[in-house]
C-alpha cells in the first residue's frame, strides 16, 4: 500500500499540472490552467483551473467553471484515466517513493513531512545529453536556438558558453528517459559543484508549451539554478523568476539564481518544496538581491519569499524592474551596453537605502 500524505507532500502541483494539462498561461505568480475535465466546454479565455493550499496543507486544484477539483491524485485521474491506486503509483514513481506495507490513514498534517533523498536515475545519461546539447548550439546545426539567444534574447555568447547553455533539435537529439523533446529548443541546464542535476528546454516556434521539465522519474526539480557571469561585478547573487532572466543577471555581470517553480509558497503554509527552496537560498553566499517580476504577482512573491528567508538571513534587498519591462531579460534588452552599469547601479542603490532604514530605526 502507499503512503497517501507522504506521495502529496513529494509532488509539487503545479508542476505536475504544466506536465499533463500543458503549460500555465499568465504570470509564474498567478498562473492558470486548462481543466481537464472532458465535458468543460472551453472558452478559450483564460483558463479556468487555479491552484491553492487547504487548511489542512494540501495542494490542491480548482476549475472555476465547472467546479471540478481535486489533489493530485485527482489530476492524474482525470487526465490519465486511471483509478485510485493507479494514480497513487503513478506519482509514486514519479517521486521515487516505494510501496509500503501498511495501512492507509489520513491525518490533519500541521507540520510537512520530509522529502525523499534527491537523485538523477541516470546521470551519466544526463551529463551526455547536456554535453551533445552544449556543443550544438555552438555548430552550424545550432544556428536556429543560438540566434534566438543572442538576437530574440539578447543573452551574451560567453555567458551562454560558460553556463553550457545548448541547443535540442528534437527527435534527432538522443536523450536519457525522462528528457522530453519538443522540435528546437534552447536547453538550460541545473549545475550542482560541478555536476548536471537536472535540465529545462524552452521550446522555440510558436507551441503551446514553452518550457518543459526533466521528467521526476530522471531527476528531482533542485527548486532553484545558479549562473555565473563571464566576468564578476560584485559578490551579490540576483534572485529571478526564471532562468533567461537568471542568465539576464549573469550578463550585467551578477551571479543569477532561478526559481524553478510555478509559485513562491506561502510562508504561512510551509511544504517540502518551500523548505528545500528556503535552505537552498538560504546556503548561498552573497548578499540576495530579490528581482522578481514587476507586475503584482511578483512583488507578492518577493514578499511571501522574503519572509520564509527572514528567520535565515537578514542581508536581503530587493530590485524591481521597471513596470513597463516587467522582467529581468526585458529590462536588461532595452538597457542594452549600458546594462551592467544599471544592474550594478540599481542594486548598490537598493543596498544603501537598506542600509540608511537600519540605521534610522
Amino acid at each position: 500500500m502507499y503512503d497517501r500524505d507522504r506521495i502529496l507532500d513529494s509532488v509539487d502541483l503545479a508542476l505536475l499540472a504544466d506536465e499533463v494539462l500543458g503549460e500555465h498561461q499568465g504570470p509564474d505568480r498567478s498562473p492558470t490552467w486548462s481543466c481537464p475535465n472532458p465535458s468543460h466546454a472551453q472558452t478559450g479565455r483564460t483558463p479556468p483551473v487555479t491552484i491553492f493550499r487547504s487548511n489542512t496543507g494540501d495542494e490542491r486544484w480548482h476549475c472555476h467553471g465547472c467546479g471540478a477539483g481535486g489533489t493530485a491524485i485527482d489530476l492524474v485521474m482525470a487526465t490519465q484515466n486511471v483509478d485510485v491506486r493507479e494514480a497513487l503509483a503513478s506519482l509514486a514513481a514519479r517521486s521515487g517513493i516505494s510501496e509500503e506495507n501498511r495501512p492507509l490513514r489520513r491525518a490533519r498534517r500541521c507540520t510537512p513531512r520530509p522529502t525523499t533523498p534527491e537523485r538523477v536515475a541516470d546521470p551519466e545519461g544526463l551529463a551526455t545529453y547536456i554535453d551533445s546539447c552544449a556543443r550544438r548550439l555552438w555548430s552550424p546545426e545550432g544556428r536556429p536556438v543560438r540566434r534566438w539567444l543572442n538576437r530574440v534574447r539578447g543573452l551574451p555568447g560567453d555567458v551562454l558558453h560558460l553556463n553550457r547553455i545548448g541547443a535540442d533539435p528534437g527527435a534527432r537529439q538522443a536523450r536519457p528517459d525522462g528528457m522530453p523533446a519538443a522540435g528546437w529548443a534552447a536547453v538550460l541546464p541545473v549545475h550542482r559543484n560541478g555536476e548536471p542535476v537536472f535540465a529545462q528546454l524552452r521550446v522555440l516556434g510558436s507551441s503551446r508549451l514553452r518550457y518543459l521539465n526533466a521528467a521526476s522519474t530522471l531527476t528531482p526539480n533542485p527548486r532553484i539554478a545558479e549562473y555565473e557571469p563571464a566576468e564578476r561585478q560584485g559578490s551579490c547573487v540576483v534572485v529571478t523568476e526564471g532562468v533567461l532572466d537568471a542568465l539576464s543577471a549573469a550578463a550585467g555581470g551578477l551571479r543569477g539564481v532561478a526559481l524553478l517553480g510555478a509559485s513562491v509558497p506561502d510562508p504561512g503554509r510551509p511544504s517540502a518544496s518551500s523548505n528545500t527552496l528556503v535552505d537552498r537560498l538560504a546556503d548561498i553566499d552573497g548578499r540576495l538581491v530579490l528581482a522578481l517580476d514587476a507586475d503584482d504577482a511578483g512583488q507578492r512573491g518577493a514578499d511571501r519569499l522574503q519572509a520564509l528567508l527572514a528567520e535565515r538571513r537578514t542581508d536581503i534587498v530587493r530590485v524591481a524592474p521597471p513596470a513597463h519591462v516587467n522582467d529581468l531579460n526585458e529590462w536588461m534588452l532595452r538597457a542594452g551596453d549600458d546594462w551592467p552599469a544599471q544592474l550594478t547601479g540599481e542594486v548598490r542603490l537598493a543596498i544603501d537605502c537598506t542600509k540608511a532604514r537600519s540605521l534610522a530605526r
